[in-house]
Protein backbone atom coordinates (compact mmCIF):
# COMPACT_ATOMS: atom_id res chain seq x y z
CA UNK A 1 0.00 0.00 0.00
CA UNK A 2 1.35 3.55 -0.95
CA UNK A 3 2.30 5.94 1.50
CA UNK A 4 -0.30 8.01 3.35
CA UNK A 5 -0.85 11.15 1.86
CA UNK A 6 0.51 14.21 4.04
CA UNK A 7 -2.39 16.61 3.41
CA UNK A 8 -3.90 15.45 6.76
CA UNK A 9 -6.28 18.25 7.53
CA UNK A 10 -9.18 18.19 9.36
CA UNK A 11 -12.54 17.92 6.77
CA UNK A 12 -15.33 20.09 8.50
CA UNK A 13 -19.29 20.17 7.47
CA UNK A 14 -21.88 22.75 6.66
CA UNK A 15 -23.99 24.15 4.44
CA UNK A 16 -23.71 23.04 0.91
CA UNK A 17 -21.41 25.61 -0.68
CA UNK A 18 -21.82 26.08 -4.58
CA UNK A 19 -19.76 27.22 -6.67
CA UNK A 20 -20.83 27.96 -10.64
CA UNK A 21 -24.13 25.95 -9.56
CA UNK A 22 -22.40 22.98 -8.60
CA UNK A 23 -22.86 21.44 -5.12
CA UNK A 24 -18.89 21.33 -3.53
CA UNK A 25 -18.19 17.84 -1.52
CA UNK A 26 -14.63 18.17 0.19
CA UNK A 27 -12.44 15.04 -1.03
CA UNK A 28 -9.77 14.16 1.04
CA UNK A 29 -7.37 11.20 -0.65
CA UNK A 30 -5.60 8.77 1.89
CA UNK A 31 -2.66 7.78 -0.08
CA UNK A 32 -0.39 9.45 -2.75
CA UNK A 33 -1.61 6.96 -5.42
CA UNK A 34 -5.18 7.29 -4.96
CA UNK A 35 -6.97 8.15 -7.77
CA UNK A 36 -9.71 10.52 -7.70
CA UNK A 37 -13.13 9.73 -8.70
CA UNK A 38 -13.86 11.38 -12.17
CA UNK A 39 -17.43 12.14 -14.33
CA UNK A 40 -16.88 9.80 -17.25
CA UNK A 41 -18.44 12.75 -19.53
CA UNK A 42 -20.07 16.57 -19.15
CA UNK A 43 -23.01 15.80 -17.35
CA UNK A 44 -23.31 12.74 -16.46
CA UNK A 45 -24.73 12.39 -13.20
CA UNK A 46 -22.34 9.51 -11.53
CA UNK A 47 -18.61 9.72 -11.01
CA UNK A 48 -16.19 6.78 -11.17
CA UNK A 49 -14.78 5.48 -8.67
CA UNK A 50 -11.14 3.01 -8.95
CA UNK A 51 -9.86 0.09 -6.46
CA UNK A 52 -7.47 1.20 -4.10
CA UNK A 53 -6.66 -1.68 -2.21
CA UNK A 54 -7.88 -4.77 -1.91
CA UNK A 55 -9.30 -5.65 2.29
CA UNK A 56 -9.90 -8.56 4.09
CA UNK A 57 -11.76 -8.08 7.50
CA UNK A 58 -9.47 -8.81 10.79
CA UNK A 59 -10.61 -8.29 14.35
CA UNK A 60 -8.46 -5.77 16.29
CA UNK A 61 -8.83 -5.02 20.15
CA UNK A 62 -12.25 -6.23 19.75
CA UNK A 63 -13.50 -4.36 16.80
CA UNK A 64 -14.19 -5.25 13.31
CA UNK A 65 -11.77 -3.57 10.82
CA UNK A 66 -10.64 -4.46 7.17
CA UNK A 67 -6.56 -4.52 6.60
CA UNK A 68 -5.43 -4.54 3.17
CA UNK A 69 -4.47 -8.14 1.80
CA UNK A 70 -1.09 -6.26 -0.18
CA UNK A 71 -2.24 -7.84 -3.37
CA UNK A 72 -2.74 -6.35 -6.54
CA UNK A 73 -5.50 -8.32 -7.74
CA UNK A 74 -8.08 -10.72 -6.43
CA UNK A 75 -10.49 -13.19 -7.97
CA UNK A 76 -13.96 -13.55 -7.23
CA UNK A 77 -15.27 -16.61 -7.47
CA UNK A 78 -19.29 -17.07 -8.71
CA UNK A 79 -21.57 -16.39 -5.15
CA UNK A 80 -18.53 -14.75 -3.00
CA UNK A 81 -17.61 -11.40 -2.88
CA UNK A 82 -15.17 -8.87 -1.89
CA UNK A 83 -14.03 -5.40 -0.02
CA UNK A 84 -12.68 -2.86 -1.63
CA UNK A 85 -10.73 1.08 -0.56
CA UNK A 86 -11.38 3.59 -2.74
CA UNK A 87 -8.46 5.58 -1.27
CA UNK A 88 -10.31 8.87 -0.03
CA UNK A 89 -12.80 10.02 1.86
CA UNK A 90 -15.74 12.51 1.97
CA UNK A 91 -17.45 15.42 3.31
CA UNK A 92 -20.92 15.34 2.32
CA UNK A 93 -22.62 18.81 2.91
CA UNK A 94 -25.21 18.29 5.65
CA UNK A 95 -28.83 17.67 3.73
CA UNK A 96 -26.80 15.49 1.32
CA UNK A 97 -25.73 11.67 0.82
CA UNK A 98 -23.36 9.87 -1.64
CA UNK A 99 -24.82 6.68 -3.14
CA UNK A 100 -22.81 3.79 -4.66
CA UNK A 101 -24.17 2.58 -7.70
CA UNK A 102 -23.10 -0.62 -9.78
CA UNK A 103 -21.55 0.16 -13.39
CA UNK A 104 -23.82 -0.81 -15.88
CA UNK A 105 -21.14 -2.43 -18.11
CA UNK A 106 -19.93 -4.93 -14.59
CA UNK A 107 -23.23 -5.94 -14.04
CA UNK A 108 -24.66 -6.71 -17.54
CA UNK A 109 -21.07 -7.95 -19.27
CA UNK A 110 -19.27 -9.48 -16.31
CA UNK A 111 -22.32 -10.40 -13.53
CA UNK A 112 -20.43 -7.64 -10.99
CA UNK A 113 -22.56 -5.59 -8.67
CA UNK A 114 -22.44 -4.23 -5.20
CA UNK A 115 -23.19 -6.01 -2.16
CA UNK A 116 -26.22 -3.81 -0.72
CA UNK A 117 -26.92 -1.90 -3.66
CA UNK A 118 -27.11 1.14 -3.43
CA UNK A 119 -24.57 1.65 -0.79
CA UNK A 120 -24.53 5.36 1.41
CA UNK A 121 -21.88 7.81 2.91
CA UNK A 122 -23.80 9.67 5.15
CA UNK A 123 -22.59 13.20 5.49
CA UNK A 124 -21.43 12.83 9.10
CA UNK A 125 -19.09 9.84 7.39
CA UNK A 126 -15.38 10.84 7.72
CA UNK A 127 -13.41 7.05 7.10
CA UNK A 128 -12.07 5.68 4.06
CA UNK A 129 -15.48 5.00 1.31
CA UNK A 130 -15.17 1.16 1.04
CA UNK A 131 -17.33 -0.82 -1.18
CA UNK A 132 -18.09 -4.66 -1.51
CA UNK A 133 -18.49 -6.51 -4.63
CA UNK A 134 -20.13 -9.64 -5.29
CA UNK A 135 -20.05 -11.76 -8.47
CA UNK A 136 -23.66 -12.78 -9.39
CA UNK A 137 -22.40 -14.42 -12.64
CA UNK A 138 -21.27 -18.10 -14.04
CA UNK A 139 -17.87 -17.16 -14.01
CA UNK A 140 -14.98 -16.28 -11.88
CA UNK A 141 -13.86 -12.48 -12.05
CA UNK A 142 -10.45 -10.69 -11.63
CA UNK A 143 -10.42 -7.46 -9.77
CA UNK A 144 -7.41 -5.23 -9.64
CA UNK A 145 -6.28 -2.00 -7.89
CA UNK A 146 -7.20 0.79 -10.01
CA UNK A 147 -10.01 -0.57 -11.79
CA UNK A 148 -13.00 1.14 -12.41
CA UNK A 149 -15.10 -0.55 -10.41
CA UNK A 150 -18.46 1.65 -9.22
CA UNK A 151 -20.12 4.88 -9.77
CA UNK A 152 -21.28 7.74 -6.66
CA UNK A 153 -24.15 9.55 -7.15
CA UNK A 154 -24.67 12.91 -4.64
CA UNK A 155 -28.59 13.04 -3.33
CA UNK A 156 -30.45 15.54 -1.92
CA UNK A 157 -31.63 14.27 1.59
CA UNK A 158 -35.60 14.53 2.70
CA UNK A 159 -36.35 14.74 5.71
CA UNK A 160 -38.54 12.36 7.44
CA UNK A 161 -39.87 10.70 10.04
CA UNK A 162 -42.29 7.94 11.32
CA UNK A 163 -45.22 8.89 12.95
CA UNK A 164 -47.07 6.46 15.09
CA UNK A 165 -50.93 5.64 13.61
CA UNK A 166 -53.04 3.00 14.55
CA UNK A 167 -54.90 3.41 11.08
CA UNK A 168 -53.42 3.90 7.74
CA UNK A 169 -55.67 6.19 4.89
CA UNK A 170 -57.22 3.41 2.27
CA UNK A 171 -54.86 2.77 -1.14
CA UNK A 172 -56.46 1.11 -4.76
CA UNK A 173 -53.19 -1.47 -4.10
CA UNK A 174 -53.91 -2.23 -0.37
CA UNK A 175 -52.87 -5.17 1.11
CA UNK A 176 -51.55 -6.55 -2.71
CA UNK A 177 -47.35 -7.29 -2.21
CA UNK A 178 -44.93 -9.06 -3.77
CA UNK A 179 -45.97 -10.41 -7.45
CA UNK A 180 -49.38 -8.85 -6.81
CA UNK A 181 -48.96 -6.49 -10.64
CA UNK A 182 -48.65 -9.74 -12.63
CA UNK A 183 -45.39 -10.54 -15.05
CA UNK A 184 -46.76 -9.03 -18.44
CA UNK A 185 -48.45 -5.90 -19.59
CA UNK A 186 -52.60 -5.79 -19.56
CA UNK A 187 -53.85 -5.40 -22.68
CA UNK A 188 -54.26 -2.11 -24.16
Amino acid sequence: MAKKSSKAKPIVTSSPLIVDGKIQVLYKPLYEDTIKPTFAHEGDACMDVFVHAILHLVQKDGKDEFADIGEDEIVIQPNHWAIFGLGFALAVPEGYYMSKVPRSGLSMKRGLTIINSPTTVDAGYRAEVLIGIVNEGVEPQIIKKRDKIAQMLLKKLENWELVDSDILLESERGMNGIGSTGVSAKPQ
